[in-house]
Parts: C-alpha cells; structure tokens; sequence
C-alpha cells in the first residue's frame, strides 16, 4: 500500500489558525507538520520544513519569537532535503513528526516529496531500529573500556571513557528524538541542547546539586585533561559514581529510544486501518494507553518488511513461503483454523562435504517457525503433537513451535486486557485468516504501577522456586549418591526460571512446559538460552540433551549412562542460567518501572486537561 500523507487539521486550542498564518507569512515554509512528541507529553511539535537557505539562525529566532506566548509547542526546523535525508535512514523523529504527523500546511506545487514510492513505512520504523542499535555497540566499546581501565586502576582512561559513552548516549538521543544531535564535547551543552524538548536528559545531572554538579564538571574536564595533562587523577570515589551514572544514561535513553519506537509501530497499524477503510486518521495530542516500549528485542519479525498478499490456493494466505503455506495446510487437515500469525523463522542449515571418490556434499535444511495458531473449536493437539505431526509430515525438515489459543480466549482476552496478544496481533505477521481479518480490537498498552508489582510479583515467584529446587542440592546424599536426581532438579529449576522470564517479557503463560519448548520461546527475547546451551561443543549439546531428558533418563535405569561428573556439570549449568536470566530481568523490571512512572505522568496530565 503506498503511503498517504495525514492531513487532519490540528485542534485550534492547541494550535491556533492565527499563530499558523503568521508562521507562514514570516518563514514563508514548505511545509509545516503538527503532531504529538512522544517523550514529552506536555508538549506538541511542529516541524518546519523550509527552504535550503532559510534554515539559518534568523528563521529560528524568528519562530523563537512567534511560539513564544505558546508553552503548548516545540518547534524544529530543518530542509527538505535533509528531512528526505534522513526518512530514508530511518530517522525516527521525522518518522514521527513528518509520516505519522498531521500536514497542517504545504504547497501545493510541491505534492509529498518526503516518500519514495519504493520505501514501506513499517520498513523505516524497523531501520530506525537497526540505525539505533549499530550505534549502541559504539558505545558499548566504550563502556567496556572504561569498566575495563577502571578494573587495571586506570582512573584518569576510565573517566575519558566514561564521558564518550555518556556523550555518545546524548547523541544517540539527539539524533532520533529530535532530528540532529549537537556536535559538542561538553555534556552540559549536550543537556542544555535538550531543555524544553527531552525533560528527563535536560535534567539527567541536578546542577543545583553540588556532588551532580561535580559530577559532570569532572566528565566535561576530563575529555582534554585525561590526554593532556599528566596529573590529572580522579580518585575511586568519583569514578565509581560515574560507572553508576552511565548506567542510568544508558536505561533512560534506551527507554526514551524503545517508547517512541514502539508508538510509531501503534500509530502506523493504525494509520494502515484508517487507509484501508478510506478514514482520515486523527493524529494523538498526548500519551495515550496504546503506547508501550518493548525491548530486547521482544519479537524478531518486527524488522521485516511488510507481506504482500497473494493468491496461493485462496485469497487468504499473505505469504509466498512456500514451507509455510505447507505447513499450514497441513495444520488445517487437524485443526479448525481459523487464523495463523508468524512471530519467527529460522532455518539451520548443515552441509557435509565428502572427499570419497564419485561423492557429492550432503546437504540438510531444517526451517523453525514459531507460530500462533488461532482455532475455532479447542484444539485435540498439544504443541508437541503438532510439532511432531509437522516434522513426520515434512520428512523432518521444518518443526513448528506452536501457540495456540481459540477465538473465543483471543476476544475474551484482549477484551480484558492481554498485551501479549496485542503484541502479537498488531505486530507480527497474519499470514493466514479463514474469512476476514477480524479478532475484534483489544485494549491499550501501558503500564500503570500496580501492573509492574504484579509482573515483578509474578516473577520473584518463579524465581524463588527455581532457587529451592537447586537449594535440594545442598543435601549431600543427594548430590553424590544419585547424579539422575540432580539432572531431574537443574531441569525443574531452568522450567520456572523460563516461566518467570515469559512473565517477564512477555506476559505469558504456556499451555506447554517441556524445557526445549521454554528455552525456544525464551530466546525470541533473552541471550540467556543460546548463551548456556551454545551446542558449539559435543559437550555442551550432551549435556542439553540429559537435562532435557532428565524424566526419562530418571525412569530408565541403563541408558543413556550419567554420572557424577554429568550431575555436577547440569547443576553448573543451571546455577549459571538462573543467575543471568536474574541479571536480564532486572534490566527489564528497572525499563518497566520508567514506563510505569511515564504512566503516572500521563494520567497526571489528563487529570489536569480535565480539571482544567
């Protein structure tokens, strides 16, 4: 579907048709967008696009002065030709304030120059986050360095280090919240840059603060001092609280990042529907509960490119993998269908190349899809069973992780509430529907406070059961005397540890608890289960196998043989999987509790509009 600008006329409370007639006339602009600012919901943006040589300091001052009696708005200016620019690269402002924003004003000679016909939006909205994550492993480099400097002693090389991460934080920010970042060395200029349009970087250091205030001055000081000057030595203390700092600047910009993103996905679906059924969509005036931030990567396919539907067997298959028309196919012989969602793929290939004379090389394929499958009437199949009818049935080259829910719990629960499914529904890719695309419309996406105690409450839970599992240990009889038991409890504590961390990122409980089915769903989000079962090594895949086996390795006395050595490697495995899953989750709970207080935020201005 090709791209059709949004022209709804902005609120003239908010933006009143004579501020507009007098930015035209005085900026004489191509453009003007009106729109929602994801990151501060007290404000609306405008973004004027103008011509390439009225984008200089006497334009700004002259909006500067116009905006002035009107704190309800922010302004960026930029050129048409750095806009279209930086469209094409995924540049998630001007995703949001130009695509996703309300054209308020143009002329009309010049159509809508800013989309190639050739670029999908959802495609941009997944490289703005393929552009935000190459420049997050600069600034890992840094802060590897500067923990690394910091462990040697190197005090003044680790304070360097630490003010280029925070810096390359700034301006990471910068650059996708507000169209340009600023190209300075100095984190106060950085912060100042922020004021009035990212509250929570304008105010990341309190200067009213003395130690905060000290804080930067030494960040600022020691981009010249480090290299320059001899005795420059901050003392441990310092550095110590800059490691602190940098990992609040790192959760917060990420948080920031994720939000917006994640709202352009929502107002893109939406602007899709609208589009479709020929409506003029609104544009959202303030944070609404639509919006949430997802992270880690919470589902694969959200980079991919948009299906195009076509006509394989019916009209309904929006897909051209040949595979899975397959195999759903083949799903529909044993269940009633009625709609598929594609939420991953991956296809392992192995080649064996033989060097025996007349030979030819060996090569396997192995397609994996992680699959939500949406029935009609309750399905006779487990998740196993349909994995293991699809992997016979296609002569074990595809295997089908599947998730099943029927169309009754799928209306009942996002009439509740269930990000999980708004997630998927929205999301990933509906590449089956029986006879029309109609799960009816769900709830919003947020985070109020109380939902963060229930997820966190929820997890401690699980974790706490994983732990007295391997606390059975400490028993020695046990330990020494019958090495099957160990393997049963390390597989036991890894099967809770997985369900706390669905809860977790996904909000999730399975139908289905066999290891291999949780530690597959686990890595669509977590590096934990592909970090400790690598399955590089013999070793490591063996070791795979009997904790995944334990239950009928403990009821089969012969084979295959454990022992001891083998009891103590699945417990070292499963200690070593519950204490980085910990480390993940609460990276992810500290992401939860900002969006939960943007939430309290949100509803607090909503109470003051309607007071008021």
């Amino acid at each position: 579907m090709s791209y059709k600008p949004i022209t709804t006329p902005a609120p003239t409370h908010l933006l009143p048709e004579a501020l507009l007639n007098e930015l035209i006339t005085a900026l004489n602009p191509l453009f003007i967008f009106w729109g929602a600012f994801s990151v501060n919901p007290d404000v609306t943006m405008l973004t004027i696009i103008v011509g390439e040589n009225a984008c200089n300091p006497n334009s700004f001052e002259k909006a500067d002065a116009l905006l002035q009696g009107h704190p309800q708005l922010r302004h960026r200016m930029y050129t048409q030709s750095y806009a279209t620019e930086q469209i094409e690269a995924g540049n998630l402002f001007f995703i949001e304030n130009l695509l996703l924003a309300s054209v308020v004003y143009g002329q009309p000679e010049l159509g809508f120059p800013f989309m190639n016909p050739t670029l999908c939006l959802n495609d941009l909205i997944g490289r703005s986050k393929r552009a935000f994550d190459k420049e997050q492993k600069k600034i890992d480099a840094f802060s590897e360095g500067a923990n690394s400097h910091f462990e040697k002693g190197h005090y003044a090389q680790s304070t360097f280090a630490y003010h280029q991460t925070m810096e390359l934080l700034f301006r990471a920010a910068e650059y996708a919240l507000m169209g340009r970042n600023k190209i300075t060395h100095r984190l106060r200029e950085h912060q100042e840059y922020c004021h009035g349009f990212i509250t929570s970087l304008a105010s990341f250091f309190n200067l009213n603060d003395l130690e905060e205030a000290a804080t930067m001055e030494l960040l600022d000081q020691s981009y010249c001092a480090a290299r320059y000057q001899s005795d420059f030595d901050p003392s441990l203390e310092a550095v110590d609280m800059l490691y602190y700092k940098t990992e609040q600047l790192f959760t917060l910009v990420k948080s920031l990042f994720y939000f917006t993103w994640q709202r352009c996905f929502v107002a893109s679906y939406k602007k899709d529907k609208s589009d479709e059924a020929g409506e003029e969509i609104a544009v959202a005036v303030e944070a609404t509960d639509d919006t949430a931030v997802e992270t880690v990567e919470v589902l694969p396919h959200m980079d991919s490119e948009e299906p195009q539907s076509i006509s394989i067997k019916s009209d309904n298959f929006e897909t051209e993998d040949e595979i899975l028309l397959r195999v759903i196919e083949l799903i529909k012989t044993k269940l009633a269908l009625d709609s598929v969602f594609l939420i991953s793929k991956y296809e392992d290939q192995q080649i064996m190349e033989v060097y025996l004379e007349q030979a030819t090389p060996l090569m396997q394929n192995t397609t994996i899809y992680t699959l939500m499958l949406v029935t009609t009437q309750p399905s006779p199949l487990s998740p196993a069973e349909v994995m293991n009818f699809i992997f016979e049935e296609t002569t074990e080259c595809c295997r089908v992780y599947s998730i099943l829910f029927t169309v009754v719990e799928i209306l009942r629960k996002r009439d509740y509430g269930s990000h999980f499914l708004e997630h998927i529904i929205r999301e990933s890719k509906w590449v089956y529907y029986k006879n029309e695309k109609d799960l009816d419309t769900g709830c919003g996406i947020s985070y109020p406070p109380r939902m963060v105690e229930k997820i966190e409450k929820k997890w401690k839970r699980k974790y706490d059961q994983s732990t007295h599992f391997l606390g059975f240990l400490d028993i020695t009889e046990l330990k020494y005397e019958e090495p099957r038991i160990n393997l049963m409890v390390a597989n036991l504590a890894l099967e809770q540890i997985c369900l706390g961390l669905l809860q977790v990122f996904w909000e999730f409980k399975p139908k289905e608890f066999s290891l291999p089915y949780l530690l597959h769903l686990c890595s669509h989000f977590s590096n934990v289960p592909t970090t400790i079962f690598h399955k590089i090594t013999y070793e490591n895949e063996r070791m795979y196998y009997l904790i995944c086996n334990s239950r009928h390795i403990l009821r089969n006395n012969k084979n295959p043989q454990v022992n001891r050595t083998d009891s103590e490697a699945a417990i070292s495995i499963a200690e070593d999987f519950v204490r980085q899953a910990k480390e993940e989750v609460s990276e992810r709970l500290e992401y939860l509790w900002v969006m939960a207080d943007e939430y309290e935020k949100r509803r607090a201005l909503r109470g003051r509009l309607w007071n008021g």
